[in-house]
């Protein structure tokens, strides 16, 4: 089992504060007190630490590849975090979402792992069996969490260009993914404690579930 990337995506109740002093700017400016920013994200790549952050104005994403493994990849997402509320103080949060890639190589071709996951979660009929490629979602609310799993097989070109920002060569030709969301639907005061138990929480169940999903051809003989 292998980790390809993880994302924490913070989303904020509040416009964060640098730029709520640039739309009082920006509505003083235009004569138009109801006046609100928009625009894409602010992009920061940091290709050396395989890092990118992009800044939105309610909240921020960080995506760090090429950590050696879950722990140290969120050891490194608090210091980011740390950092960016030492430089401007939070507004509340509204919307807390860890998110951690995996991939689990298996020695048969694409086609075939496509056939493997179909027996082991499908029932046959003419949509299933005239699929090519397959990617399965599932989702388990438990009251203000959302436990999100998407898993399938997938090529290392699509994995390359879809999932991953910065190169890499060292990707096998096939595998199972297993892409998990752990996220907190809940408005809670900034504190960087609480984002430490989150986080704690968030990966233990990613790596139970992960080990679950990628050994899943090895039971049935892959």
């Amino acid at each position: 089992m292998q980790l390809m990337a993880t994302a924490l995506r913070v989303q904020f109740a509040e416009v964060l504060h640098p730029w709520l002093e640039m739309r009082e700017i920006v509505r003083i400016g235009g004569d138009s007190p109801s006046a609100e920013l928009q625009g894409a994200p602010l992009v920061i790549d940091l290709k050396e630490k395989k890092q990118r952050l992009l800044l939105e104005f309610r909240g921020f994403t960080f995506v760090q590849e090429r950590a050696r493994s879950i722990d140290e990849s969120v050891d490194i997402v608090l210091g980011m975090t740390i950092k960016l509320s030492n430089a401007s103080t939070p507004p509340p949060i509204l919307n807390t979402r860890y998110e951690a890639l995996f991939i689990e190589p298996y020695p048969m071709p694409f086609h075939e792992l496509v056939i493997a996951m179909k027996e082991h979660y499908l029932r046959r009929g003419e949509i299933v069996d005239s699929a090519t490629d397959i990617g399965l979602v599932f989702d388990q609310h438990e009251a203000d969490l959302v436990k999100h799993t998407n898993i399938g097989p997938m090529s290392s070109e699509q994995l390359r260009s879809d999932y991953l920002f910065f190169p890499r060569d060292d990707v096998p030709e096939q595998f199972i993914f297993s892409r998990l969301g752990y996220e907190q639907k809940k408005q809670i005061t900034f504190d960087i404690n609480y984002l430490k138990d989150f986080l704690k929480l968030a990966v233990v169940w990613q790596t139970r579930q992960a080990k679950v999903v990628l050994n899943l051809l090895k039971k049935d003989g892959g």
